[in-house]
């Protein structure tokens, strides 16, 4: 039988931007129940591996939502045009296309 290697940290990032691309005003508690029931990293978790130093120190000088900090970060930008067609970082999508692997 072959094992296949999981990286849980890029399963839980990936899920995580497509959740948040179904649902944009999801909450931190939100996901931590949907992360708890389907085995997946925290919110916390994710915090602590997507932003980096001096967001930190931004965010504890503002008394800023650590949460809402990473959202806008990882958050990718799609712009609907006169076409009506979605794009993603300059590229054609399909409004209800899941996030490729390689737009992480």
């Amino acid at each position: 039988m072959l094992k296949i290697k999981t990286n849980w940290y890029e399963r839980s990032r990936r899920i995580f931007i497509n959740k948040l691309r179904e649902n944009p005003k999801m909450t931190r508690e939100k996901w931590d129940k949907y992360a708890h029931e389907n085995c997946l990293f925290s919110a916390l978790t994710l915090e602590a591996n997507i932003l980096n130093e001096k967001e930190w120190i931004k965010i504890a000088k503002k008394d800023l939502s650590r949460f809402d900090c990473m959202v806008k970060k990882i958050m990718p930008i799609v712009v609907k045009n006169k076409d009506k067609k979605w794009r993603l970082n300059g590229k054609f999508i399909r409004k209800n296309k899941k996030i490729p692997k390689t737009a992480i």
